[in-house]
C-alpha cells in the first residue's frame, strides 16, 4: 500500500522539479489532478463491471499517463500492466489476473485520491 504522506511529497518535488510550479500553484493545481484520477477509477471499474475489453485499456492508458505526469512511476507502472494485461487478445487465461491487478490499483488510487465510491 502506498503511503499518503510520501506520495504527496513525491507529487510536489516532481511538479516543482518538472513543470517549475511553486507552491501555490500546486495547491491549486493538485485538487483538480486527483479529481481527474478518481474520475479513472470510475472509469476502470464500470470498464471492469461490464467486462469491457477496449473502455479498460482506454482506461487504463489514462491513468497511466496521468500518474506518469504526477511523478508515480511505481503505480504508473501498475496501470501498464493492466493495460497491457487487458490488450491480450486471449483473455481467458488473464481474466482474473487483470480483475486483481485493476483491483489492487483502484485501491491504491482511492487511498492517493481520498475517493469514496456512493
Amino acid at each position: 500500500m502506498i503511503n499518503y504522506r510520501q506520495s504527496m511529497d513525491q507529487i510536489r518535488s516532481h511538479l516543482h522539479k518538472e513543470y517549475n510550479l511553486d507552491a501555490d500553484k500546486i495547491r491549486a493545481l493538485l485538487p483538480d489532478f486527483l479529481s481527474a484520477l478518481s474520475g479513472y477509477i470510475d472509469e476502470m471499474e464500470a470498464s471492469l463491471a461490464n467486462s469491457n475489453q477496449e473502455d479498460l485499456i482506454r482506461a487504463a492508458h489514462r491513468v497511466k499517463g496521468a500518474l506518469v505526469n504526477l511523478g508515480l512511476r511505481e503505480l504508473a507502472e501498475d496501470a501498464q500492466l493492466v493495460e497491457q494485461l487487458a490488450r491480450q487478445k486471449d483473455r481467458s487465461s488473464s481474466g482474473r489476473e487483470i480483475t486483481g491487478q485493476v483491483r489492487n490499483l483502484i485501491e491504491e488510487m482511492r487511498f492517493l485520491t481520498g475517493h469514496n465510491p456512493s
